[in-house]
């Protein structure tokens, strides 16, 4: 019993302090990173690109846009049950996610 209760305390204080660790070395990792400009590629590798600018519409039917409120997503074909969500309900299957990734050299 007492080997048991000093483990559960050596894993409680390891946790702790690796806890410790990782939030000052976030912390500062943060303080050496620059805010890096924005900026248009315009060559990679040697092949020239074009500018964002200089994109053009050549859809069929021009753009698309749908009525929230009516938007019905099918799922049917090779699966077990067909499925029919709404627009928001179909964003709820996946919700969104944001981050950032720091690349030091």
């Amino acid at each position: 019993m007492q080997k048991r209760k000093v483990f559960s305390i050596l894993t409680i204080v390891m946790v702790a302090a690796l806890s410790l660790v990782f939030t000052f070395s976030d912390m500062n990792l943060g303080s050496n990173l620059n805010q890096l400009k924005d900026v248009e590629v315009r060559e990679y590798q040697g092949e020239l690109l074009s500018s964002i600018t200089n994109f053009r519409e050549n859809s069929i039917k021009g753009p698309q846009y749908i009525d929230i409120a009516t938007y019905r997503l099918t799922i049917t074909g090779l699966v077990n049950q067909t499925s029919v969500y709404t627009y928001r309900g179909a964003w709820k299957l996946h919700p969104s996610q944001e981050g950032s990734d720091a690349k030091l050299c």
